[in-house]
């Protein structure tokens, strides 16, 4: 899953763009299955 690689990056090297990457990747996640549970019901 690309969040843990993304996760596994930020770990490696610090970076706090891997981080911010990360967290925006984590947000487009949740809005992603927000948006699957509403089609579904």
């Amino acid at each position: 899953m690309i969040l843990h690689l993304i996760w596994n990056l930020f770990r490696k090297t610090g970076k706090i763009e891997y981080f911010m990457i990360y967290k925006d990747y984590e947000r487009i996640t949740k809005e992603k299955n927000k948006l699957k549970r509403a089609k579904l019901v």
